[in-house]
């Protein structure tokens, strides 16, 4: 397990430096890992379960902060990558032995600068190359399918402090690896330059279909339990089927036409989760929501770069709005609730992921590339 980050690398015989793929396969696996860490949470803190998630919440406003300023006021370097690196091993190890569920809060939310900046960097990379991409795309589904089994033994076995003391080693991975970054992410930076019409609606797209695709998600286990047969190791096998029919098609090298395709299919699979007719459609639902959604993502961001005079700042943006997407996905969830049942959430979901997917295929159809500014 403390190798896989590396093995995973390697594997896939990267066009990226090793040291950035390993860097955001890291920062993948301690988001991988948080959904198991609520549990743990409320049993070593005392919390509740709504206090306990807050944990994510929490890593996710410093994800956004830093990816949010990462484009603006920082230059990819190899010093930046490193500092990010240690400071995820520092804030990961404190979690371990944090003393409360406060100080619990402020490391996860620290950890979360850390993650926005890996994240940037790995994303500003693979800006422009289809083949870094496809590199970069690929991590998230590939590292969730390895880990998350080992993951979920460790929180029931040893709680928080066994968890985020393995995400501690396994972050100091990439310190000994190459992480160079590419000669033209580190260029002097001028003021940042607003984004062109294009972009802001490719940004957009990209807000709505994490908002949506998170409000759905978020309770997906829930609904099975409740509206299915399906028990929960079956429920954490879906997860896991998701997580690896996403690999080949975030791997896959031939051209991703119609690229919001992909974000409107991810939306009718989110219905089907949302509204659970049948055991067996939840599943498939929930399995092929990862494909769907890997198909569209890199594809996105490549749009996104061909159509933006400053392809590198808009990285950071698209980061950061994503991230956002993913804090207001349960709060959407909540009021959809709210104002009706899961029905409701289910096609608030989806109109949201539909929309997005419109935008990206009206964007990529009717906005022809432009050519970056020097």
């Amino acid at each position: 397990m403390f190798a896989s980050p590396y093995r995973l690398v390697t594997s896939i015989r990267p066009n990226v430096t090793p040291g950035i793929l390993v860097a955001a396969s890291g920062a993948s696996i301690v988001f991988t890992a948080t959904p198991f860490l609520v549990t743990a949470v409320v049993e070593d803190f005392g919390v509740s379960l709504a206090a306990a998630s807050s944990i994510s919440t929490a890593q996710l406003a410093g994800f956004v902060v830093a990816s949010w300023l990462g484009g603006r006021r920082l230059r990819p370097t190899r010093r930046l990558i490193l500092g990010s690196v240690a400071f995820l091993v520092i804030t990961n190890g404190l979690s371990a032995v944090a003393p409360s569920f406060t100080a619990l809060l402020v490391l996860r939310a620290l950890s979360g600068i850390s993650l926005g900046l890996i994240t940037w960097i790995a994303w500003a990379e693979a800006a422009g190359s289809s083949g870094r991409m496809r590199d970069v795309a690929v991590v998230g589904p590939l590292t969730g399918a390895v880990a998350a089994p080992f993951l979920g033994w460790a929180a029931t076995s040893g709680g928080t402090e066994l968890v985020y003391g393995l995400l501690a080693v396994i972050a100091a991975a990439p310190l000994f690896l190459p992480s160079e970054p590419s000669s033209e992410l580190v260029s002097e930076r001028g003021p940042r330059r607003k984004a062109v019409p294009a972009a802001r609606a490719v940004l957009v797209a990209m807000l709505l279909i994490t908002a949506g695709g998170s409000a759905v998600f978020v309770y997906a286990a829930a609904i099975a339990l409740e509206d299915t047969t399906l028990g929960s190791t079956a429920i954490s096998l879906a997860f896991s089927a998701n997580a690896v029919v996403s690999i080949p098609v975030a791997r896959w090298r031939g051209t991703r036409r119609i690229a919001g395709v992909g974000y409107i299919a991810a939306g009718m699979c989110a219905l089907l989760v949302g509204l659970a007719p049948s055991a067996a459609l939840w599943f498939l639902g929930l399995t092929l929501w990862g494909a769907c959604f890997w198909y569209a993502t890199p594809a996105t961001h490549q749009i996104l770069a061909e159509r933006s005079r400053y392809p590198q700042e808009r990285v950071g943006d698209a980061q950061a709005l994503m991230a956002a997407g993913r804090v207001l996905g349960p709060v959407i969830a909540g009021l959809a609730i709210s104002a009706g049942s899961t029905t409701t959430l289910a096609l608030v979901g989806m109109g949201l992921m539909v929309t997005s997917g419109v935008i990206v295929i009206a964007i990529e159809q009717l906005v022809p590339p432009i050519e970056p500014a020097e």
